[in-house]
C-alpha cells in the first residue's frame, strides 16, 4: 500500500482538435497531432524526472496521470504546486507557439488531483511489467475533478493547499460541499480548492532551461516527413511503434468501462490488500475477453479497457466486426459470472459493464520516453466510441455507431436498436442475451470446447 497525490492534466479540446485535423482533406494524417503530443507529454516527463517528485503513470491521448509519491516524509506542497503550474505555463508559453504547430488550435489545459492510500498494480506479460495502474480512490477522484476544473485552473485537496507558503490571494476559491455533490455525491464531504493559474503566472514565471532546450530540440529534430503511418497486414504489435512509426488502421475501437468496480474500495484504503486478487481477477476478464476474440489490448486505464480490433490480411474482410461484437457479449457474461462468485466475498456489490464501439479510420502509436512508453488510439473514430460508452451505455449494453450499425449481418442488427437519446447510437435490445448464448454456442464452438476442457464455460451459463 502507498501514499500520495494522483493527479491527471487533461488536454480539455483535444478531441475537438484531432476531429478538425483528421476531417482536413489537405491531410492524410494526424503527424502533427502526435508530433505535439510527444513533446508536450515528454516535456511533462523530463520535468517530473528532474525535480524527483513524481512519475507518469499513464498517457491516454487526451490525458496525462502522474503520480507524487510519499517516501516517508509529507510531500512538499510548494514545489508540487510549482511543478503542476510550470505543465500550464510550458503548454501557453512553449508548446502553443511553436511555428511548426501553427494551424492546430492551442491547447486548453486543466489540472485535478486528490491525494490519499492507493495500490499499484503492475501488469505482467511474459514476465515483464506491460503497465502500471493504481486502484484505489485517489486516482479515481482526481480524474473526475480534471473533468470540473476549466481551462487553466487546478483543483486541489485543501489540506495540501494548507500547507503552502505562497499567498494565493484571489487565485483561491474553496469549493462549498453543495457544488461538490454536483460533481459526484461521493465527494460531498472533500474539500478542494480552485486555483486560477492565469492570475498566478507571474509569480511563479517558468524559467528551467534544460527543459525549455528540450522543446526546442525535439521541436527543431523532427521532420513531419519521417513520420509514418502505414497500414498493417496483420495484427499490431504496439511494441513496435513509436512517434514516428505509426499505424493507420481501418478497425473497431473498443471501450469498456466498469461500473460499481470503485465502490468496491473503502476511501480509507483499509480493503486495499484483499482487493489486489479481486483487481487481478477482473482486469484479467476483461483483457481475456478482448484477446479470445482476436482482439488487440491498447491499455488499461484504472478500470477500463481500451483495445482495437482491425482489419487485416490474417482475418477476413469483415471478420473483425463479428469479433468486436463477440468480445462485447463476452466480456458482459464475464462479468455477471464473476458477480457470482464474488457474492460472498463481497456482498451488496454488483459490479457491470458499458461498452462502446465504433468503425473506421483511426491511429495507432506509441508516446513517451524511454522505457516508459504509452500505447495510444487517436481519431474522431476513436472519440466516437469513448463517447458511446461514457454517455450512451447502460449497465451490461454495447453501444454502437449508426455506420457500425450498417456494417452487421442482418442477425447482429436485429439485437439493436437505435439509442432513444441519440439517432447516432444503437444500443443493445433489453432480450439481446439470447443472441448472445446462441452466439457463444454456434459462433465459437471451437473456443467453447477448449474453455469447457478448462472448466471455463459455465461462466456463459450467465447470459
Amino acid at each position: 500500500m502507498r501514499k500520495g497525490l494522483h493527479a491527471y492534466l487533461n488536454v480539455n479540446n483535444l478531441n475537438e482538435i484531432i476531429n478538425k485535423e483528421d476531417k482536413n482533406t489537405t491531410r492524410e494524417d494526424l503527424t502533427r497531432i502526435v508530433h505535439i503530443l510527444s513533446t508536450y507529454y515528454n516535456s511533462i516527463a523530463k520535468i517530473l524526472n528532474k525535480n524527483g517528485l513524481g512519475y507518469i503513470e499513464k498517457i491516454s491521448g487526451e490525458r496525462v496521470h502522474f503520480v507524487f509519491e510519499e517516501h516517508g516524509e509529507p510531500l512538499n506542497a510548494d514545489k508540487i504546486l510549482e511543478t503542476l503550474i510550470s505543465f500550464h505555463i510550458l503548454n501557453y508559453n512553449f508548446i502553443n507557439k511553436l511555428r511548426k504547430y501553427s494551424g492546430l488550435d492551442n491547447f486548453q489545459v486543466s489540472t485535478g488531483a486528490d491525494y490519499g492510500v492507493y495500490y499499484n498494480y503492475e501488469h505482467v506479460k511474459n514476465g515483464k511489467v506491460e503497465e502500471l495502474t493504481s486502484i484505489g480512490y485517489p486516482a479515481n477522484r482526481a480524474a473526475k475533478l480534471t473533468e470540473k476544473a476549466g481551462n487553466n485552473e487546478i483543483i486541489l485537496p485543501l489540506e495540501l493547499v494548507k500547507r503552502l507558503s505562497y499567498d494565493l490571494k484571489d487565485a483561491v476559491r474553496q469549493i462549498d460541499r453543495s457544488e461538490m455533490k454536483r460533481f459526484y455525491s461521493k465527494y460531498e464531504n472533500g474539500d478542494y480548492v480552485r486555483i486560477n493559474v492565469n492570475q498566478l503566472v507571474n509569480q511563479f514565471a517558468f524559467d528551467d532551461i534544460d527543459v525549455r532546450t528540450y522543446v526546442e530540440t525535439q521541436y527543431s529534430k523532427i521532420n513531419f516527413e519521417d513520420v509514418v503511418f502505414r497500414h498493417p497486414k496483420k495484427l499490431i504489435s504496439f511494441d513496435q511503434l513509436s512517434e514516428k512509426n505509426n499505424r493507420k488502421v481501418d478497425g473497431i475501437p473498443f471501450h469498456a468501462d466498469l461500473r460499481g468496480f470503485t465502490k468496491m474500495f473503502k476511501e480509507d484504503g483499509s480493503n486495499l490488500k484483499e482487493m489486489v486478487r479481486t483487481t487481478k481477477e477482473v482486469l484479467d476478464i476483461m483483457e481475456s475477453s478482448v484477446v479470445e476474440n482476436s482482439g488487440i489490448k491498447v491499455q488499461f486505464q484504472g478500470d477500463k479497457i481500451v483495445a482495437l480490433f482491425h482489419k487485416n490480411a490474417e482475418h477476413g474482410s469483415e471478420e473483425y466486426i463479428e469479433n468486436a461484437i463477440d468480445a462485447g457479449f463476452v466480456l458482459i457474461g464475464k462479468i455477471i459470472q464473476f458477480n457470482k462468485l464474488a457474492l460472498n466475498n463481497l456482498p451488496n456489490i454488483k459490479m457491470s459493464v458499458g461498452i462502446g464501439q465504433s468503425i473506421g479510420e483511426l491511429y495507432a502509436t506509441r508516446i513517451g520516453l524511454k522505457r516508459n512508453k504509452h500505447n495510444i488510439l487517436l481519431g474522431r473514430i476513436n472519440n466516437l466510441a469513448n463517447k458511446a460508452e461514457d454517455e450512451y451505455a447502460l449497465e451490461d449494453s454495447i453501444v454502437i455507431t449508426s455506420d457500425l450499425y450498417g456494417r452487421l449481418k442482418k442477425s447482429l442488427q436485429d439485437i439493436f436498436r437505435m439509442h432513444p437519446d441519440n439517432r447516432r447510437f444503437y444500443i443493445t435490445e433489453e432480450d439481446y442475451r439470447n443472441y448472445s448464448r446462441k452466439r457463444i454456442k454456434e459462433v465459437r464452438t471451437k473456443e467453447s470446447k477448449q474453455y469447457n476442457k478448462e472448466g471455463k464455460l459455465g461462466q456463459y451459463n450467465a447470459l
